[in-house]
């Protein structure tokens, strides 16, 4: 965790995995966001398509989705 946290500071790539940013907020000893504190972000197709993408990695959903989600947004 402290290799791969401090990596992407150093290289300035932000973690922007939801199931990842408790366990980074913790190593880095900040507060961790109540979803009533979280940001929503403005609705966009590429917000939706983020939060889906999100979902299918986080949820390790990766082979059986990937080809529906590629068909949709190269329809």
């Amino acid at each position: 965790m402290e290799q791969w946290v401090t990596s992407c500071d150093d290289l300035k790539i932000e973690i922007t995995a939801q199931a990842a940013l408790p366990f980074v907020k913790k190593f880095c000893q900040e507060p961790v966001e109540t979803p009533l504190e979280s940001e929503r972000p403005e609705y966009s197709k590429e917000a939706f398509v983020e939060a889906i993408l999100e979902f299918i990695v986080g949820d390790d959903q990766v082979c059986a989705y990937f080809l529906l989600l590629s068909k949709l947004i190269l329809a």
